[in-house]
């Protein structure tokens, strides 16, 4: 089915990738000093080289993670069947993505959108706790500073709450699409859309 069909854009919004990363990175140091405070409070020590090793290779399962997290949300909140989701890396942007062409209310997209942060978050604060070494910091810094790219789309869409507007992720640019449907959305092999309109907003 062409969920695009009948889908009238109010607005596209785009986000800068070079932006992103470049808010990641200068995000990463006052990150990097929060958490070697709580390495400090909760038992600084230096580890060996393998826990080095490690830690930094871990970054990529947190990634996975990241994007599964998306991935669950769209299922679980709006609808989306596992079949019509998209995973993948952006080598231009230097991001991984998850994409669906499902719209979405705004709602249930901005809950897509956060909950790999408030998932996240406290799993790197965790790992300070549990490990706190120079390297954990570091990693909790990136897991966090990964989040600034969804951040970013978040303070862009979340001036259309209330106002019955769906969103469609674009394929191929860092962004998304704003706006309606001529007519009202019912069909039952729309999940999203279905789902979208029985569930409540809910404000962040």
């Amino acid at each position: 089915m062409d969920e695009s069909a009948g889908f009238e854009i109010v607005e596209e919004v785009r986000i800068n990738p070079v932006t992103a990363n470049a808010l990641a990175v200068v995000l990463m140091f006052p990150l990097i000093a929060l958490f070697m405070g709580v390495a400090w409070v909760t038992g600084f020590y230096h580890p060996e080289i393998w826990v080095v090793w490690l830690t930094f290779s871990g970054f990529v399962p947190v990634i996975v993670v990241h994007e599964l997290l998306h991935a669950y949300a769209a299922w679980r909140y709006a609808g989306v069947p596992f079949s019509r989701m998209h995973f993948g890396f952006k080598w231009r942007a230097m991001m991984a993505y998850f994409h669906t062409p499902v719209p979405m209310s705004v709602e249930d997209f901005r809950k897509v959108i956060y909950l790999p942060f408030l998932m996240t978050s406290p799993l790197a604060l965790l790992l300070v706790v549990l490990a706190p070494t120079f390297p954990m910091a570091v990693l909790a810094a990136m897991i966090v500073g990964g989040c600034m790219g969804d951040l970013m789309m978040d303070q862009q869409i979340r001036r259309f709450r209330g106002r019955g507007l769906y969103v469609i992720d674009h394929p191929t640019q860092c962004g998304f699409d704003v706006g309606r449907y001529r007519e009202k959305v019912s069909d039952s092999s729309f999940p999203a859309a279905a789902s979208s309109a029985n569930h409540g907003s809910v404000e962040r």
